[in-house]
């Protein structure tokens, strides 16, 4: 029996971008922080001690995955998975008049959340992705970052 997984959106077209992405060299450039089942920390080893990278990489099992959407058809499987990427920054400024520094943390996470299914594989949690990338880019290609973080929360543009 064959099976065929799609989502139900149509507002869909790929659109080529060219959006710099770091390669970090995870093993080369990060120590080894915590290493824990669930949890795993990292350090950048390329950054000052005063000013540290930290990345973190958790997974957990959920007994039931919780969703806003209505689900009319629910499968019987219940049990999910958590996986989280979170990002430590702290941004350092310097005013040259004064000599004075100011730290500023930064933090960003990304949490996925689905059933233990195998209908769920990597490319349709990549799509899922591409979907939140393009809620927060505009149609020039830019972030709507200026607009959340003076909590603007409606698009006003494309």
């Amino acid at each position: 029996m064959a099976k065929t997984s799609s989502f139900g959106y149509t507002n869909k077209s790929d659109v080529e971008r060219t959006r710099p992405e770091y390669l970090m060299g995870l093993v080369q450039n990060y120590a080894l922080v915590t290493e824990d089942p669930d949890q795993v920390v990292v350090d950048n080893t390329l950054a000052p001690l005063d000013q540290q990278e930290l990345i973190t990489y958790q997974s957990r099992t959920l007994p039931r995955i919780n969703s806003g959407v209505v689900n009319n058809f629910p499968a019987t499987t219940t049990a999910g998975v958590q996986y989280v990427v979170k990002v430590e920054e702290l941004l350092s400024t310097v005013d040259s008049d004064s000599g004075v520094r100011v730290d500023e943390p930064i933090t960003m996470y990304v949490v996925v959340k689905h059933p233990r299914s195998g209908n769920i594989t990597s490319d349709i949690v990549t799509e899922v992705w591409k979907r939140l990338n393009g809620a927060l880019m505009k149609s020039d290609g830019t972030y709507r970052w200026a607009e959340l973080m003076r909590s603007a929360l409606k698009p006003v543009e494309d």
